[in-house]
Order: C-alpha cells, then structure tokens, then sequence
C-alpha cells in the first residue's frame, strides 16, 4: 500500500524507512526494493513527519494507496526537486511549507484536505491545483506554471495567498470571503478575470499588479473595505468589466459612490449591474 519511488539506493532496509517515517518497525510489511523505488505494506495510521524529506533529491513520488497517510507535518517535502508525484487520499491537514519549491511536482492527490499552512505549495512546479475540501488556504503563491485552480469550498485565506502566480489566467473561489484581508492576487501577471460570485467585502488592493485583468465578478458585493479610493491608479488594471449588484446602482453609501467614480473616471471600468 505504499511505494516511495527513488530512495531504494539510501532508504534500503524497513529499518531506515521505520526511522524516516518514525513508526515502529513492526508495522511495516512485506519491504522490498524494485529499481531503486521502495515497496511496502503499512499496517497503520500515520503523518508524514516533520522536515522527514526535506531537501531530499532523490525521492520522486510517494503513493499511499490505502490512505494510511492523515497528515502532511511542517517542511516534509520541501524542496525536493526531483519529487513528481504525492497521492494521499485521506490527508485532511497539512501543517506548512510541505511542497515549497518542489521544481518538478507533476500532480497530487489530496481529495480531503481541508486546511493547509503557510507556503505550502510556494514555487511548486504544479499546472493544476484540485482541492476541493479546502476551506482555509494559504501558501498557493509563486506558483509559475499554475494554470488552473479548483477550490470551490474555500472560505477564508491569508495576505499573499495567491501573488505572483505568472501563467493562471482565470480564477473562480465561490465561497471566498476576504474580508479584510489584503493583496490576495496582487501581480498576476496573466490574469484575466477574477470571479467571487459570494464575496460581500471587497479591497483593491486584493488584485494590486495584476494589470492584466479584464473581468472582476463581485455580484454578491456589499461593502468596499477602503474607507476612500487612492491617489494614484498606479498598479491598478484598467479597462475592466466589473459586475456587482443591482441594488449598488442607487446606493447613497458615500464610500461605495467614490469607489464607482474611481473605477469609472480614473481607471475606465465598465459596470454591468446584476
């Protein structure tokens, strides 16, 4: 139920892998090593423990078939730059910096995950991001080759989660609420448009640098957290499309007012009213 592919030649025994993972050797079973990648059986729950492969350049997946793996700990993969693969169906956590720079991740599987730490997937070399038990995120930024992102039970994330993510070009969170939480997607570089159909507070500077985007959806928008509109356009995109609702054509809210002018006079926006 488990295969660690490219450490057969340093983790050789079911001692050193016992030691590695630190559970007791006798809940590993039938250890054998098939062209330099580990096969085993463990009769376990477990976590992956913390900094256990960190800095490792030898390892290149680690698949837990049966899900015994419940949870990722701080550093355990970071910066293993030949690590392509990571298939654990039943990690619900995962504490931080667990795929930080690894240049050549390909895919992972993490069906349950429901909260992760800071960088978690910073710098990581993944095209595509799938976690659709998310609720709380962070660490999703410097992610060059991300081109698509599922996370449609997301709620809450952090400053910076998702900034300097250069080849995405859409981004939809449905349940995201930012509140006051600042520079989100700011320099998004190939960002085109950005849709939070359920988000009720709004910041500018939540997409600060990304000047590309062409379409902002805030249907659901109730509030602008800036008390009042800044000085310069400078970082800001223009020519934007933006959707917010109709009630927000008649508001008397000052605050709301301003924002519009600024979007419209300084910035060119287009406003469709839904």
């Amino acid at each position: 139920n488990t295969i660690i592919g490219g450490v057969g030649a340093t983790i050789n025994t079911d001692v050193l892998l016992a030691g590695k993972l630190q559970i007791d050797i006798n809940t590993i079973e039938y250890f054998a090593v098939v062209d330099n990648d580990v096969y085993c059986n463990i009769n376990i729950n477990y976590v992956i423990p913390n900094s256990s492969f960190k800095d490792n350049t030898e390892i290149t997946s680690f698949i837990d078939t049966e899900g015994k793996v419940f949870r990722l700990d701080t550093y355990c993969f970071q910066s293993c730059s030949n690590l392509e693969n990571a298939y654990f169906p039943e990690v619900t956590t995962m504490q931080g910096v667990n795929f930080y720079y690894c240049i050549s991740l390909e895919s992972v599987y993490l069906p349950k995950l429901e909260s992760f730490g800071w960088s978690a997937f910073t710098g990581c070399s993944l095209e595509s991001l799938d976690l659709p038990m998310v609720e709380t995120i962070t660490g999703c930024n410097k992610m060059v080759s991300l081109k698509t992102l599922n996370m449609p039970n997301a709620k809450t994330c952090e400053s910076n989660t998702f900034n300097s993510n250069t080849s995405i070009e859409f981004i939809e969170l449905p349940s995201l609420e930012l509140s006051r939480t600042n520079l989100v997607f700011n320099t998004n570089s190939s960002l085109k448009e950005l849709s939070l159909p359920n988000t009720k507070n709004f910041r500018l500077d939540t997409i600060y640098l990304s000047l590309n985007i062409e379409v902002l959806n805030l249907p659901s928008l109730e509030f602008i957290v800036d008390s009042a509109p800044p000085t310069s356009t400078y970082g800001y995109a223009l020519n934007m499309t933006i959707n917010i609702p109709t009630a927000l054509q008649t508001t008397s809210d000052p605050v709301i007012i301003g924002w519009v002018n600024f979007w419209t006079s300084d910035l060119n926006a287009t406003f469709n009213y839904v």
